[in-house]
């Protein structure tokens, strides 16, 4: 299988059209988005484990914590659309992501909310952004 039939492969079983942009040539990072794509089509969706619940809540806090004292300290919380868009599309690639959960099986966090949170850069677990 190629990538090109491995990009709409994805694109129907996920209903996610920002996989064509990041596998597009004009995309820094198409070449690593490409294999990704290809491997989810190949091998297909493994079962996600997810982190113990109390490894979640943990997580969850430390978030809070975070998103806490930037506020206190007047830092921004929230980042603006592009960059929440940017980030929620590396994680629709990303082999831990959860799409029928729209959460990270890695960490466990919802990710349309982490991806929002300017506290958050350099917390995803597996350091893609």
């Amino acid at each position: 299988m190629e990538w090109p039939e491995a990009l709409e492969s994805e694109v129907a079983r996920t209903k996610n059209e920002r996989l064509r942009e990041l596998c597009g040539e004009t995309h820094p990072d198409h070449v690593v988005h490409r294999q990704r794509v290809l491997a989810k089509a190949i091998n297909g969706p493994k079962a996600l484990a997810y982190p113990s619940l109390l490894e979640q809540a943990g997580n969850a806090i430390g978030a809070l914590g975070r998103v806490a004292g930037a506020a206190i300290q007047g830092k921004p919380v929230l980042v603006d659309i592009d960059e929440k868009n940017r980030r929620l599309a590396i994680c629709d690639t990303c082999e831990f992501f959860d799409h029928a959960r729209e959460r990270c099986s890695k960490c466990g966090c919802p990710a349309k909310l982490k991806v929002a949170l300017a506290t958050e850069i350099g917390h995803c677990p597996i350091g893609l952004w």
